[in-house]
């Protein structure tokens, strides 16, 4: 009998680690071998499992979501810039609460202004309710998107949760023309994170290289599923999409 995608992506950690039989081992590989999905949710869980194998590369949390996340970003943390940026995504966590708790919806406010003096941008990830699916962006200053050489900006990610959440991790992709200050070249970076209930809010130095447009995507991931958001960095008041769980 054929395997469903449910029953796959339920096995990808044992089969990421070795623990399945050789018969369910041959059916879930027939099975990524027809599934774009479930291929690259695999690939996703074999890079998490090897990396943690390897290096442990995702640290210990630390009280302070902004601490937790820049000492990372911006060097303090024990991890290597290379595991930082390593493409796996998930990380074990038990229970699945993500899909209960976590995040509806992504605001995202870029004013970018060529020769002026670098402001606060605020982009908003909301945990309000489990229903309500919205992904806007609102050039809070400016029709303007030209930048004509690197300029710094700070972009201020607030995640609202409705209870608190332990080990989940964030991964934020940014466009081929923005990048995190002090890694130069990466626009993939992920952490483990703890969520408090309520507001969690973190101040994330950026640079933009170029005028260019592109889209910022977010990932919170609990080991079980992944809810990604986008948000279009092409223009005032876009509105962008979440995707389903995965």
């Amino acid at each position: 009998m054929a395997m469903m995608c449910d029953e796959c992506k339920n096995n990808l950690g044992s089969w990421a680690k070795a623990e399945l039989s050789a018969a369910q081992v041959n059916r879930l590989e027939q099975h990524l071998a027809e599934c774009e999905s479930c291929s690259v949710a695999s690939h996703n869980e074999l890079a998490i499992v090897t990396a943690m194998r390897e290096s442990q590369e995702i640290p210990p949390s630390s009280p302070g979501f902004e601490k937790q996340v820049l000492d990372v970003a911006i060097g303090r943390g024990r991890r290597s810039r290379k595991s930082l940026v390593d493409d796996g995504r998930s990380a074990p966590w038990v229970g699945g609460a993500i899909a209960a708790a976590l995040v509806l919806g992504i605001a995202l406010g870029f004013g970018w202004r060529s020769g002026q003096e670098p402001a606060d941008e605020l982009a908003q990830i909301k945990t309000d309710s489990v229903t309500d699916h919205r992904v806007t962006v609102v050039d809070e200053s400016t029709d303007e998107h030209s930048v004509v050489k690197p300029v710094a900006r700070n972009v201020r990610l607030a995640f609202r949760s409705r209870e608190a959440l332990q080990g989940v991790t964030l991964t934020v992709e940014l466009p081929p023309h923005v990048e995190v200050s002090d890694y130069p070249g990466h626009q993939r970076l992920s952490w483990r994170v703890d969520l408090d209930k309520g507001e969690n809010v973190v101040n994330l130095p950026l640079n933009i290289l170029f005028s260019g447009e592109g889209e910022l995507v977010a990932h919170l991931d609990d080991g079980q599923r992944t809810k990604t958001f986008r948000a279009s960095l092409n223009g005032p008041s876009i509105n962008g999409r979440p995707e389903p769980s995965s």
